[in-house]
């Protein structure tokens, strides 16, 4: 992960951001033989936290290269301020296949990716970097991991809306992705100051703050070093 010099302003936007994006529903099914499951396609994630993002500033975009073996994608969140963070790369494979044509000077067989193939992978990509980024909700199953990994599946999709409130992944209510940011942060601090943080706040570890404190504690943080 790699962040501009001050991030003070892009992370009150997240953490308003964040309490406002609801659970990204399921709006398709994966069948796989016997099995079947559903999962968020990245057209629904982006329908559930466009409004939110952009209501706070926020846009998001999302930067796809092929290798020899699969796909990277480098997701860059940036806020009104000039703020941004960058996640990634993320990579994910790409299910190899090997030419059904010998080459005529009788070498060995080529093998490489069909156009789908990289479609596949370039979407799970995408889809798994962004919820980790933003800190979604979301089963794990899904089509597009099936396809990355050499399991066909048949795909259906339908309309649907989620009501449920968003569950934080820390007990204190920090969604992963602020959490992560904020111990990132802390971790060029001593253990005194850690503890002091905690002290200030009434616990006893880091994952305990509270939405609210964790973001104030981020600007302090950025604060102290602007004038150090």
């Amino acid at each position: 992960m790699r962040m501009s010099e001050q991030v003070n302003e892009i992370a009150k936007a997240l953490a308003t951001a964040q309490g406002e994006i609801r659970p990204v529903a399921f709006d398709s099914t994966s069948e796989t033989g016997k099995y079947s499951f559903k999962y968020s396609s990245l057209a629904c994630i982006w329908d559930t936290i466009r409004d939110a993002l952009s209501k706070n500033g926020i846009f998001v975009t999302q930067d796809l290269t092929s290798t020899e073996t699969g796909v990277n994608v480098e997701t860059t969140i940036m806020h009104s301020s000039g703020q941004w963070i960058v996640y990634g790369p993320l990579f994910m494979p790409a299910k190899k296949i090997e030419s059904k044509y010998p080459p005529k000077d009788g070498s060995v067989k080529q093998e490489g990716f069909t156009a789908q193939d990289f479609g596949s992978s370039g979407t799970y990509a995408k889809r798994y970097a962004l919820s980790a980024a933003l800190g979604l909700t979301s089963q794990d199953e899904d089509d597009d991991a099936n396809t990355a990994s050499g399991t066909e599946a048949k795909v259906t999709q339908k309309e649907t809306k989620s009501t449920a409130p968003i569950k934080p992944t820390q007990p204190g209510g920090m969604s992963e992705a602020q959490f992560k940011f904020l111990t990132n942060l802390a971790s060029s601090m001593t253990s005194q100051e850690i503890m002091e943080i905690c002290k200030n706040n009434k616990v006893s570890e880091l994952k305990f703050l509270t939405p609210a404190q964790a973001s104030q504690e981020i600007n302090h943080i950025q604060e102290m070093r602007k004038k150090g």
